[in-house]
């Protein structure tokens, strides 16, 4: 039985494979979009690395989906510790709030109501906002939404500005809360890498969802949004299949689909469908996946399962790392093309912190493209690092104001 399991998941492991010559082709379209803008987003996020910081409390909003993370960070001496964390779920079992019953507005009123309990009324607060959508900016505290994706479907106007209705929310909650930055997650850990540690020039999430950026060589930070990258990425019958069940807003982030956790249990599925093995393949999530290859698999799965899934994993994640390993090589080339410097990658996402086999896997496609230069290339993981490069962003605005 294993035997054969292996043999099919050979055959299967065959239609996912990415040699090195189709990574660089794949690496050197994405360098290419980069200049050209066609797919790739490129968004100038108004934000630069941060050298200091004020003592004080602030707080941080992380929105990118179905949960929003509110969080009141205390900075004192340069550091930032989290004083409260608290989430609110959008989607439940007796009511789904992503849905186009609710709008935006709803779901910010939502949040004043829920942080009118945390915080002190008699206190003036800075916040900013992590707004993991792609966004349009027009300074650092204005962005439009061209609509949703991930699945929300919430009501909202292409022409509203997202923290002038976050902030009247506060307003109608008389809140003594300023929104003063509207980011992205991968822009904030970026901003805590770097305050971390200089040599850190670009920042990956890669775990439920996948983006990238970088600090150009004006010293501002620019949003690639690597979702929407689609030239020559080759295509599965099990991607063509999910692809005919999303709608055209999601489909159009080829990229995200083909590297990011909230994908790749979906064609997990598509694949398991074929064997029969599991009654409930909708069960199979991607951390199920990356702790049978890890070893980790708690779940009780016959032998014969948890071989299916071991092998089914690293299928994925070694795609996942491979196509990862080709945005950070055309990210390097686009700002360093003679490789002159050393680089620091700084991550956040469940891939690179809970999967040995990722990070394995990510260093390996790394020292094929890089060859020779990889030893200029470093990368880690920094935990919390989107929310923490908020409260630095809203302490950084608050001492440039006072200076």
């Amino acid at each position: 039985m294993q035997s054969t399991i292996k043999e099919q998941m050979n055959t299967i492991r065959n239609e996912f494979r990415l040699s090195t010559p189709k990574l660089l082709k794949i690496s050197d379209a994405f360098l290419t979009d980069m200049q050209e803008k066609q797919m790739l987003r490129m968004f100038n996020t108004f934000i630069t690395p941060i050298k200091q910081v004020a003592d004080g409390e602030y707080i941080t909003i992380d929105f990118g989906g179905s949960n929003i993370r509110m969080a009141l960070f205390q900075i004192q001496n340069q550091q930032a510790t989290i004083l409260h964390i608290s989430k609110i779920r959008l989607h439940s079992r007796f009511k789904d709030y992503t849905t186009a019953e609710y709008s935006l507005k709803d779901i910010f009123d939502m949040i004043a109501k829920h942080l009118s309990k945390i915080v002190n009324h008699k206190k003036e607060y800075k916040l900013v906002h992590t707004f993991s959508f792609a966004f349009v900016s027009s300074s650092k505290n204005n962005a439009v939404l061209p609509y949703f994706t991930k699945g929300i479907q919430l009501r909202l106007s292409p022409t509203q500005d997202i923290n002038a209705l976050l902030k009247q929310a506060f307003a109608d909650a008389k809140l003594k809360i300023t929104p003063v930055a509207i980011i992205n997650d991968t822009t904030s850990t970026l901003v805590t890498g770097n305050f971390q540690n200089f040599l850190t020039d670009i920042a990956l999430i890669a775990g439920t969802g996948h983006n990238s950026c970088f600090i150009s060589a004006t010293g501002e930070i620019v949003n690639v949004e690597s979702g929407y990258f689609s030239k020559d990425l080759p295509l599965t019958q099990y991607d063509k299949q999910l692809l005919s069940t999303l709608s055209p807003e999601e489909s159009s982030q080829l990229f995200e689909i083909l590297t990011a956790g909230k994908y790749m249990s979906k064609v997990a599925q598509q694949i398991l469908k074929r064997f029969q093995m599991f009654h409930h393949v909708e069960n199979i999530s991607t951390s199920v996946l990356s702790m049978a290859v890890d070893g980790k698999l708690r779940i009780k799965y016959s032998r014969e399962q948890k071989i299916m899934l071991r092998e089914l994993g690293t299928i994925l994640l070694e795609r996942s790392a491979a196509l990862t390993a080709a945005e950070i090589f055309a990210i390097v080339r686009f700002i360093d093309p003679e490789f002159q410097k050393k680089h620091n990658v700084v991550f956040d996402g469940s891939f690179y912190e809970k999967s040995d086999y990722f990070r394995k896997r990510l260093d390996h496609k790394l020292e094929l493209l890089f060859k020779s230069n990889a030893v200029k290339i470093t990368h880690e993981l920094i935990k919390d690092a989107s929310s923490t490069g908020a409260a630095l962003i809203a302490a950084e605005v608050t001492d440039e104001k006072n200076r």
